[in-house]
């Protein structure tokens, strides 16, 4: 039975007897599991896919607006990278990441702009235990370009289940370049693209206190979040099940089967509400709930309600 698939439960309950007598008996059997059994595939949600569309038209359009990169857009861009991956420490270049293209855009941006020693060029490769350590170190070779007779001595992580589940199949890499002269000029130009001199008809430091915080992080423009107009309004409202339009509001009324249900929701939603620093009018009624949105700053709807109404469907779907 147990080289035929079987499993301990299932060969227990057919002899009448305990799985560890079952285990003990078939230790040395060969055993090969059979295939995952998969429910019906569930439709997918409209909201997730009006914002799969939404992201793919964003990527099209920033495609579109970055286009190829200038030399001096290539170095700031490089700049503003490693100012936010890389170490600051003095004495050596280094950038970690799990991200290939973050990885593959850095190596060439050092190589382009500064006089690279390669044989200075160490690599380090973070991996969690269980993973394939020959697969992630001639990957990273490959991407960085580095030979693997540089490569340092890896750390491999044992996996705290209770933390953590997803694990990067590849793991982090360390790119480093012992080259203190390299790393004072980055951190030169990091503090050059962070002065108010280095900006053109961006803010001075003083100014930018007094503009409004609770800019849409994606507006393409400075300032605070617009209202949209009647036509817009009814026109996106159309993408969005069971929300309508009261006043200078919009509307939706959710409802769940029990009291810890609706608190449930509620708590899960605030979360995203709070890291939008966008907060809905909430009203519980039992296992009825109202989430009411408008950008009070703005004095009706913006694109900010829009956004957050979006992610409290997936959250009611989650």
């Amino acid at each position: 039975m147990r080289a035929g698939g079987s499993t301990l439960l299932d060969i227990a309950t057919a002899l009448g007897v305990s799985t560890s007598s079952v285990s003990l008996w078939v230790r040395d059997v060969p055993f090969t599991p059979s295939p995952r059994r998969r429910g019906p595939k569930r439709n997918t949600h409209p909201a997730s896919i009006r914002k799969q569309r939404q992201i793919d038209d964003l990527n099209r359009a920033g495609i579109e607006r970055i286009g190829r990169l200038s030399d001096d857009a290539f170095l700031a861009a490089g700049i503003a990278l490693y100012a936010g991956e890389g170490s600051k420490a003095d004495g050596k270049v280094v950038f970690a990441n799990t991200n290939d293209a973050m990885v593959a855009f850095y190596c060439a941006w050092l190589r382009h702009f500064f006089v690279v020693d390669e044989a200075r060029v160490t690599v380090r490769v973070y991996l969690h235990e269980g993973l394939d350590l020959d697969a992630a170190e001639r990957h990273w070779s490959a991407l960085t370009g580095v030979p693997r007779s540089q490569f340092r001595a890896p750390y491999r992580a044992v996996a705290d289940r209770s933390i953590r589940r997803v694990k990067h199949e590849h793991g982090c890499v360390y790119v480093t370049y012992n080259c203190s002269y390299t790393h004072r000029s980055i951190m030169s130009l990091i503090r050059a693209l962070l002065s108010s001199d280095a900006h053109s008809g961006v803010a001075q430091p003083a100014e930018r206190l007094t503009v409004n915080q609770d800019v849409e992080s994606s507006s393409l423009s400075p300032g605070a979040m617009t209202a949209l107009p009647d036509d817009l309004i009814a026109e996106r409202l159309s993408d969005l099940d069971g929300w309508e339009r009261v006043g200078d509001e919009i509307v939706k009324r959710f409802e769940f089967r029990t009291f810890p249900e609706a608190i449930a929701f509620v708590d899960r939603l605030a979360v995203d509400a709070e890291a939008a620093n966008h907060h809905p009018d909430i009203d519980i009624r039992y296992n009825r709930v109202r989430i009411a949105l408008t950008t009070h700053d703005e004095g009706g709807i913006s694109d900010k309600d829009f956004a957050l109404a979006a992610t409290i469907e997936g959250v009611r779907e989650a």
